[in-house]
């Protein structure tokens, strides 16, 4: 045996390692490439290429204001594209896109009207689950993302459905902020005709207060002047309230003169009945009895809004539950009436003896006392000005007039400043709607086909060189 031969005997003998070896690779080869043919073959068939159509939004990255930019200096653009990119997509969306109508011509002469009229939406038991599991966004650019869709039959249905989609998720979401200013200019301009309509009255009230006064709004007063009209709207407000006082006295005297203290006066007496129910109600026994019923009343009526049936059982029940509530309250009220008509009884001689041993001491003291104010303001000649309001009404009405000429400047301000953004261009904008796909999108086929294919591929190959016996080889 040669040098060469005792360096390299592996190489040259037939049976060797090396013949050995390269039979199992071959093998291995060949159980690589079959089992991943029939993975891709799987592939396709399971997962077959699909139609995919998608429309186009684009949002405004630094969106410009005209006259109110305070609500966007601080906003986070990503997460505001990312909540529209979710909420384009939303169940609210979903479901009010179903109910738009078709706008395809070639689909309309199928017979189609809206959206959920579609064949493919008809097809499904779920459909917004079904419309949920085959729609995505998708974030393109900085400031665009796609509305996309792919199924595998009726390609211009695909489209219609996401143009619908689009436009419901434009309308309705994209731009409702200037939906919503529209909706606070309207109830603006009705606060605003209220204030405005408050404003002139109190402005009414001035004037004639003012005619009433002999204030001249073209001259002005002298210091001596207003300190005359002030001392005597200060007389004038005291003899009013002690002219009111005194006649309010007499009159009680009268009327207790009048009144009778036996059980039917207490009975007919719409004050004294009126008191009587007022006591009752706090009465802490009735009170509690009254906040049960009034539960029942409650779930009662909650139930007739959410039932069908007005004469369910649980209605049925909580009727009569009801009626045996108001029954037990008309017992109670009924037990308690005899000892608050004793105790009002009481209660009313005790004032009447009190109010007859000292109304005619006031009496007198208030006439005395009108007779000098009445003196006084004859003096002074404005003796048919007494019945008029005082100049602290008169501040107090210019001020809340002015308070409601202020608001209503900042209101007509508001509206002015949301009229105006109202014209600001919009920050969501449709930048393509969807087309309806001509063919069939095999990228993705061959993404997976590629991934399983090469995935098999490499098992095949492993497992059969690791498990593969020497002898088949």
């Amino acid at each position: 045996m040669t040098n060469n031969q005792l360096a390299h005997p592996v190489y040259e003998t037939s049976n060797g390692p090396a013949p050995q070896r390269r039979r199992r690779w071959g093998w291995a080869l060949v159980m690589g490439l079959v089992c991943a043919t029939a993975a891709i073959a799987a592939v396709y068939i399971l997962a077959p290429p699909h139609y995919v159509t998608s429309s186009v939004v684009y949002i405004d990255a630094s969106p410009n204001a005209l006259m109110d930019p305070g609500v966007r200096e601080n906003e986070d653009f990503e997460t505001y594209k990312r909540t529209h990119m979710f909420r384009a997509l939303s169940r609210v969306v979903l479901d009010t896109a179903l109910n738009e109508p078709v706008r395809n011509p070639d689909l309309k002469s199928e017979g189609f009207k809206t959206i959920g009229d579609l064949s493919l939406i008809k097809a499904q038991a779920f459909p917004i689950d079904w419309l949920e599991a085959k729609l995505s966004v998708v974030g393109k650019q900085e400031e665009f993302f796609e509305i996309q869709m792919e199924y595998s039959e009726k390609p211009e249905e695909l489209a219609e459905i996401v143009n619908a989609i689009t436009q419901v998720y434009y309308r309705d979401i994209a731009n409702e902020s200037k939906l919503n200013d529209k909706k606070r200019i309207t109830q603006l301009m009705e606060l605003s005709d209220q204030y405005e309509q408050e404003s002139k009255l109190k402005r009414d009230q001035i004037k004639k207060l003012k005619r009433r006064l002999g204030v001249n709004e073209d001259e002005p007063q002298t210091l001596l002047a207003v300190a005359e009209q002030e001392l005597t709207h200060e007389l004038q407000s005291r003899w009013f309230e002690q002219y009111l006082e005194r006649n309010t006295l007499k009159l009680q005297a009268q009327q207790f003169q009048k009144s009778s203290l036996d059980d039917d006066a207490i009975k007919t007496n719409p004050e004294t009945k009126e008191l009587i129910r007022t006591m009752i109600k706090e009465e802490l026994k009735i009170a509690a009895q009254e906040v049960a019923a009034d539960r029942m009343r409650a779930d009662i009526k909650l139930l007739e809004e959410t039932l069908d049936d007005n004469e369910h059982s649980k209605l049925v029940q909580l009727r009569a539950d009801l009626a045996k509530q108001e029954t037990k309250i008309a017992e109670l009220n009924a037990q308690l009436k005899p000892t608050l008509e004793a105790t009002l009884r009481d209660y009313q001689v005790a004032v009447r003896e009190q109010h007859q041993a000292t109304q005619a001491a006031r009496v007198e003291v208030l006439d005395e006392s009108l007779a000098a104010l009445e003196e006084e303001l004859d003096r002074r000649k404005i003796r048919s000005k007494s019945s008029s309001v005082d100049s602290f009404e008169l501040e107090k009405l210019q001020a809340e007039a002015e308070r409601l000429e202020k608001r209503l400047m900042e209101i007509d301000d508001r509206i002015e400043t949301l009229r105006i953004e109202l014209n600001a261009p919009d920050r969501i904008s449709i930048v393509q709607l969807a087309e309806k796909p001509e063919s069939k999108d095999y990228t993705a086929v061959c993404t997976k086909s590629a991934i399983v294919g090469g995935g098999a591929f490499v098992l095949a190959f492993a497992l059969t060189l690791l498990i593969a016996p020497r002898k088949l080889v």
